[in-house]
């Protein structure tokens, strides 16, 4: 890990700091849904199905899933924990800010999109700043002033039920197939922020290690079978990316507020992603050189050959388990709060 990391390990709280002007109400709330311009079309052959844990054993979704190598969103996993209440005031960034809750601790950000892809780089967000939880809300905050801002100019109003995607409806929605949208006279590639926001991203942190009052709110989930390698938050703005890229170890992606487009491909599909490994990484995972939602044809022409990916837009309260050596690739339609357990 790069050491301004391991400093704001060292140094979970900022108890000593002057207190930041608190989060406006009006942009607090966390969106449970996003402006329809930016949820994509999935069409139903390559949704990632859906499935209650009622009744879902561990055992039986080793079998099913863990043995078979078989994405599939667990739309309920978290009901023991994330009940209303809690729900409720995860999707407020007023919660997140409350130094009774984690607004003092000391979190790396990632600023700026800087989406470096190929052996240069390994696809960060940006360079990266030590800030206080409760200033990453803010810039979270002026995220959510510009989604609400966009839903209002769009046709039909914004993700409220008036013209927007409602939750419901985004379950049977996904891919654009890597059209752009048009910003200003010019086209925006789908994994580029709208012009003037901030992005902002606290990414694969152990936040739960310094914050007792978050920690006490969940458990290990049962399908991770005990054998848990890391528990960790991810928050940021709207217009966050996770590049393609495989991880070492089964992931179960949890959405705590907010929603997330996610994409997969199989391992079979490794060629088609132009793998590469990052300079001076030494693990086992692989990146990929492709920007999956704005590939060049002329550089990765097997990329956009490969037609056997499976995508999802991840809700609020659902669970998304992503099996070890797939590819994977997020993007953040809203402000979002997200929690993984890797094992």
């Amino acid at each position: 890990q790069p050491r301004v990391r391991e400093a704001a390990e060292a140094q979970p709280l900022d108890s000593g700091a002057a207190a930041l002007p608190p989060v406006s109400p009006a942009n607090a709330r966390i969106p449970a849904s996003p402006p329809s311009s930016d949820v994509p079309h999935i069409p139903p052959e390559r949704a990632v199905p859906r499935k209650s844990c009622v009744g879902l054993s561990a055992a039986r979704f080793a079998d099913a899933h863990v043995r078979a190598r078989e994405p599939v969103v667990l739309t309920d996993m978290l009901s023991p924990w994330l009940d209303d209440d809690l729900a409720r005031e995860m999707s407020d960034l007023r919660w997140w800010s409350d130094p009774a809750t984690c607004g003092n601790c000391l979190v790396p950000v990632e600023m700026g999109v800087s989406l470096r892809y190929g052996a240069a780089g390994g696809g960060a967000n940006g360079a990266e700043r030590i800030m206080r939880v409760a200033e990453l809300a803010r810039f979270m905050a002026q995220s959510n002033a510009s989604s609400a801002s966009d839903a209002d100019d769009a046709p039909g109003g914004g993700a409220d039920g008036n013209g927007g995607a409602r939750p419901q409806d985004q379950r049977d929605q996904g891919s654009s197939g890597g059209e752009d949208d048009v910003e200003g006279g010019h086209a925006r590639a789908k994994d580029d922020p709208p012009a003037g926001l901030q992005v902002a991203y606290m990414s694969q942190h152990r936040l739960l290690h310094h914050a007792p009052a978050l920690r006490e709110r969940f458990e290990v989930p049962p399908y991770a079978l005990g054998r848990v390698g890391s528990m960790n938050v991810w928050l940021g703005t709207r217009g966050t990316v996770t590049p393609l890229h495989t991880d070492e170890a089964q992931n179960l992606l949890s959405q705590l507020a907010g929603a997330k487009y996610v994409r997969l491909y199989s391992p079979r599909a490794r060629a088609a992603m132009y793998p590469f490994r990052s300079a001076g990484n030494e693990a086992a995972n692989e990146y990929s050189e492709v920007r999956c939602e704005s590939p060049d044809a002329n550089r990765h022409p097997l990329f956009l050959a490969e037609e056997g990916f499976k995508e999802v837009v991840l809700l609020p309260g659902e669970t998304l388990f992503i099996p070890k050596g797939w590819w994977h690739y997020v993007r953040a339609l809203t402000t979002a709060a997200s929690m993984n357990t890797w094992w």
